[in-house]
Parts: C-alpha cells; sequence; structure tokens
C-alpha cells in the first residue's frame, strides 16, 4: 500500500490491495487491507494428521488437501457494503 501510495496511486480508487492469511495487522493499516482467510487451526490440525498419517503408512505422499477460504472484505477494495453482504452470505454458506 505505501509503495502504491507513493508511485502517486489512490488506493482504492484506482488500485485495489488483496492480502492473504488475514494477519491481525491487516485491520490495522490504512486503509485496511481486504485479505482471504483459512482457518489457521484447522490447517495445523490437518497437517499434523497427514504427517501421522504418513509416518504410519496409511497414506502415501503427495497428498492434497483443500481447505475453504473465505473473503475478508475491508477498505483497500473499495468494495460497497451490498457486495460485502453478499459475500459474507456466500462464505457462511460455504462453511457449513
Amino acid at each position: 500500500i505505501r509503495f502504491l501510495s507513493e508511485a502517486g496511486y489512490n488506493i482504492p480508487a484506482e488500485a485495489g490491495v488483496v492480502g492473504y492469511s488475514d494477519l491481525e495487522l491487516s485491520s490495522h493499516f490504512f486503509p485496511s487491507i481486504t485479505t482471504v482467510r483459512i482457518n489457521r487451526r484447522t490447517l495445523g490440525y490437518l497437517a499434523a494428521r497427514t504427517l501421522v498419517d504418513v509416518i504410519t503408512g496409511r497414506i502415501t505422499c503427495p497428498v492434497q488437501i483443500y481447505l475453504q477460504p473465505s473473503l475478508v472484505i475491508r477498505e483497500s477494495t473499495g468494495c460497497s457494503s451490498s457486495i460485502k453482504g453478499d459475500i459474507k452470505n456466500e462464505n457462511r454458506l460455504n462453511s457449513d
């Protein structure tokens, strides 16, 4: 965001910024950063369980695990409040 701002871009009017992992700092930047969130606790659990399964021979490598991410819309993309509501509803439906 700093680089784009220093280059003369107006965030989010001229350039949108999206991060990944939803770090706690994301909400403290100005503008606050829209981000893709994954459940890190679930990721850690699945990684540990997969490691145990590989060590014990229950599964073999390579292993693919898919986690459903969610989108946390903040100021850095300039999305309207109606889009935010649509995304929140979609994320809620996908997490059931």
